[in-house]
């Protein structure tokens, strides 16, 4: 009798994950005249997760160029060897706190949210965005691929979005019969600030009780209420259904990005090993 062990693809996949992490590499690219991608480029970062602002940096850079402007908004747990090692590793990056560009009107909206929880920090700077050029907010956990050369050419007067793989929403905010795709609050295209005002409104049901996806509920409102577009899914890939395998199921020759969730969040270390995203580039 064969047997079959659906989770040792996963595991194998987890230990070589750690190991890439170990490894990870976080000098500065080498040298050159680099392409300039004219749009820019805002994330949120926290200590955890400062090697992933970098391999997400380093595959945007490579792939569609470096971002004319690239914002780093730390969530209060950067101290200054993690600056240093970002602007190190992605230069031209700016890094601030995220109470820095955070509105106060915003600030009174939902102080309280955003003062206590990393996702109402997140709320914050998204509802304070008030882009004056195409502007990309992007998770760290995001790689892109060699597609995303085109991606300035993907800004239009509404807002871009990914479907999400579920519908992770805060099903208060929402009436019984909303149809819209669901939003994923990973990686937004923006020429223009969203309009908050439904969301807003919908947050005052839930203000004293926030959850877990309090915030990407918010961005979901915003994101319709402006007319959102979704991009193309086949190409901007939200996906757990490989979360059991050994296997990306993304293809970077043929993809934009992938928002690396929760449970396939390993699996970004071994792509960008893949792609030689740990390490600097390699210098002349």
């Amino acid at each position: 009798m064969r047997l079959r062990f659906p989770k040792l693809g996963s595991r194998l996949s987890r230990r070589l994950a750690r190991r890439w992490q170990q490894k990870f590499e976080p000098g500065p690219p080498a040298a050159g005249n680099p392409r300039v991608l004219p749009v820019h480029v805002l994330t949120l970062a926290g200590k955890p997760n400062v090697a992933e602002v970098v391999l997400m940096w380093r595959s945007l850079a490579r792939a569609a160029g470096r971002p004319a402007r690239f914002l780093v908004a730390g969530d209060g747990t950067l101290d200054a060897d993690d600056a240093r090692l970002l602007q190190e590793a992605c230069p031209g990056a700016e890094v601030i706190e995220w109470c820095d560009i955070v509105a106060g009107d915003v600030r009174r909206a939902i102080g309280p949210y955003a003062n206590q929880h990393p996702l109402g920090k997140k709320l914050a700077v998204l509802m304070s965005l008030r882009p004056h050029e195409p502007t990309l907010f992007t998770d760290a956990d995001v790689l892109y691929f060699d597609r995303s050369s085109s991606l300035a050419q993907g800004f239009g007067d509404a807002p871009g979005f990914l479907i999400d793989c579920e519908r992770s929403l805060d099903e208060r905010l929402l009436d019984d019969q909303t149809t819209a795709p669901p939003v994923n609050s990973g990686v937004l295209l923006l020429t223009r600030p969203l309009d908050w005002s439904l969301a807003l409104e919908r947050y005052a049901r839930v203000r004293d009780d926030p959850r877990r996806f309090t915030e990407q509920t918010m961005v979901h409102l915003a994101v319709h209420a402006s007319g959102g577009r979704a991009l193309d899914p086949a190409l901007h890939i939200v996906t757990v259904e490989d979360q059991f395998r050994w296997k990306d199921v993304c293809d970077p020759r043929a993809a934009v990005l992938r928002h690396y969730v929760g449970p396939v969040r390993h699996k970004m270390w071994n792509m960008a090993h893949r792609l030689g995203l740990d390490r600097p580039e390699p210098r002349p």
